[in-house]
């Protein structure tokens, strides 16, 4: 079973399109290997999300690494899923308020 520590990050107040790289940690905390086979992110135009690790042994962790470049000024709330071993998914979220920089 594949599970995220934390699975919702908070990145408070950021600028306007200026990039900001963030990580989730995955776990597999399940007694057979985990395949991380997709992700798909909730706003393809403002976040990016990669693996370098698809493979987890039993107890193994990777990250998934995030750049978000807010496309808008306000409150933002986006997401990015995880599906492993073909059909199971974990959503990973996050959430900003983009300001205007002066």
């Amino acid at each position: 079973m594949l599970v995220a520590s934390p699975s919702t990050i908070d990145l408070g107040r950021i600028p306007f399109g200026r990039p900001v790289p963030f990580s989730f940690t995955v776990r597999n905390t399940g007694q057979v290997p985990v395949e991380i086979t997709k992700l798909w992110v909730g706003c393809s135009s403002c976040t990016k999300a990669e693996t370098k690790k698809a493979m987890l042994a039993d107890g193994e962790c990777t990250t998934i690494d995030v750049v978000f470049t807010p496309g808008s000024i306000g409150a933002q709330k986006k997401n990015v899923q995880v599906q492993w071993n073909g059909n199971q998914v974990i959503k990973l979220e996050f959430t900003a308020e983009s300001y205007a920089q002066s």
